[in-house]
């Protein structure tokens, strides 16, 4: 009986101190978590999303083109129906400075390059924004409708453009047309990108590059869930 009586102490005992144990051991390891969280860095990850609308001065939602240039510390808003200039202000509408013209004139592509310019394409030519002002290249040859689809800077500084129905590559005086690696559908979306010395030319159809001895298929169709290749 005695040792009976004895066990169920020393068992009543280990439970106590099997309790106590249990809760020294929690504490010692909330106070470890909080002590090594306090003393990280504030999270890299933090953001602040803002949402642009009608009540910061952009009227019109159908955004085509967002673009950076960094020369100039702006940013660049191109809609369906005009171009919008992003400061402190809100959205200010420069349509007119890049046309000249106060008609609606939509800009579908902008792209900042690696030589301080930001390029706009408008119906029938591009807009090049140098050293604060703008400049209006049209595409010649009867293309006074047509309207950019793409754009990609070569190392060379020379403009690639694909329209509703050409291949361009700038020159001194204009532009001058490249054959293009397959016919140019109407509605078909198109994709260039400039790395190195060859320009990639990406459409549902497969994936081309170009370099100055012509054209080389890469693959006969888009991968599937690859998406569009990205610009960079």
């Amino acid at each position: 009986m005695r040792f009976g009586a004895m066990g169920e102490w020393t068992r009543q005992m280990m439970g106590r101190c099997g309790v106590r144990w249990v809760v020294w051991v929690a504490f010692l390891w909330a106070g470890a978590r909080l002590w090594s969280w306090e003393a990280l860095p504030p999270l890299a990850t933090e953001y602040v999303v803002t949402v642009f609308g009608s009540e910061h001065g952009l009227p019109v939602l159908s955004v085509s083109s967002v673009a950076h240039l960094e020369a100039e510390g702006t940013v660049w808003v191109g809609t369906f129906d005009r171009l919008w200039l992003h400061d402190e202000a809100g959205f200010v509408n420069q349509t007119m400075e890049l046309t000249g013209r106060d008609a609606p004139s939509g800009v579908r592509r902008l792209m900042a390059d690696g030589f301080g310019r930001l390029w706009a394409s408008v119906v029938g030519g591009v807009g090049e924004r140098r050293d604060g002002r703008w400049r209006v290249h049209a595409l010649g040859g009867g293309r006074t409708n047509d309207l950019v689809a793409s754009m990609a800077m070569g190392k060379d500084g020379r403009l690639w453009l694909v329209t509703d129905r050409d291949l361009l590559r700038s020159r001194e005086d204009g532009f001058d047309v490249v054959a293009p690696p397959e016919p140019i559908l109407e509605g078909e979306k198109l994709e260039l990108v400039v790395e190195g010395e060859r320009l990639w030319w990406l459409s549902r159809r497969g994936l081309w590059s170009w370099d100055e001895a012509g054209w080389t298929r890469v693959a006969s169709e888009e991968p599937e869930g690859a998406g569009w290749m990205a610009r960079p």
